[in-house]
C-alpha cells in the first residue's frame, strides 16, 4: 500500500507510487538466465518472468552465445513463469537470428501455461517445441 508522498521539489504533484523492485547489476530480478554449454549445444536456462522490463538482458545473453556460433540453441522454458507480447516478439526475432546464422533454436520443457500461450501465439508452427527427454536425446551432447 502506498503512502501520501511529499511533492516533487519544485512541484506541488506528488511522487507517484512506485512498487518495490529489486535490481542487482543493473538488471531487474524478475528473471534469471542461466547458460549451460554441452559441446556444440547451449542451453539457455530461464527463470522468472519474461517481459518488456528484461528483454535487453536476455538479447545481451542471446548475443554473446550466437557469438560462439553453436550448432543449436535450446532454451529451457521449466522454470519460465511469465511471457508478455514484447518478449514473444523477442523469441521471434531470436528465431530469425539463428535461422540466418544456421542455427537450430529448440525450445523445451514448456508449462502447461506457457504451451498454451504458445499455441495460442501459434508459435508451435514455426517453433522447434519439445520435452526435455526428446530434447536430451536429439539435441543434447554431452
Amino acid at each position: 500500500m502506498c503512502r501520501a508522498l511529499l511533492p516533487a521539489w519544485g512541484t506541488d504533484r506528488p511522487l507517484r507510487c512506485r512498487r518495490k523492485i529489486l535490481i542487482k547489476d543493473g538488471f531487474l530480478l524478475m528473471i534469471e538466465v542461466t547458460v549451460e554449454e554441452r559441446g556444440s549445444t547451449i542451453i539457455l536456462h530461464i527463470k522468472g518472468e519474461f517481459h518488456i522490463e528484461n528483454i535487453q538482458k536476455v538479447e545481451g545473453v542471446w548475443t554473446e552465445q550466437v557469438a560462439k556460433t553453436p550448432e543449436v540453441i535450446a532454451i529451457n522454458c521449466k522454470d519460465l513463469n511469465y511471457i508478455d507480447s514484447s518478449a514473444i516478439g523477442t523469441l521471434v526475432k531470436f528465431l530469425n537470428n539463428a535461422m540466418n546464422k544456421k542455427i537450430k533454436l529448440v525450445f523445451y520443457d514448456l508449462s502447461s501455461s506457457i504451451r498454451q500461450i504458445f499455441q495460442t501465439a501459434r508459435l508451435n508452427n514455426f517453433f522447434t517445441i519439445t520435452t526435455k527427454d526428446r530434447f536430451e536425446s536429439d539435441f543434447a551432447k554431452k
